[in-house]
């Protein structure tokens, strides 16, 4: 599903808890700090540079979109197994 602003801190615990990893051992992945990654969590310090290491750890490509083809995208994610 794709992410927007409000929810993003969301979908990085998501997951995260998903991939099976604490806020401590992702921080290590991704060569940030654990408060680093609460921060994210709870919707601050949503810095770009911050979220491409946190979502590269997790094997997440952020990406941004036209608003004309999100419908697309989220029919085509939806239509995922």
């Amino acid at each position: 599903m794709p992410y927007s602003i409000p929810n993003i801190g969301a979908a990085i615990r998501a997951a995260r808890l998903a991939a099976g990893l604490s806020q401590s051992e992702l921080a290590a992945r991704a060569g940030v700090t654990q408060a680093s990654i609460s921060l994210v969590e709870g919707g601050s310090d949503l810095r770009v540079s911050r979220l491409q290491q946190i979502a590269g750890a997790l094997d997440l490509v952020p990406m941004l979109l036209p608003r004309k083809a999100l419908g697309l995208v989220e029919g085509v994610i939806a239509s995922l197994p």
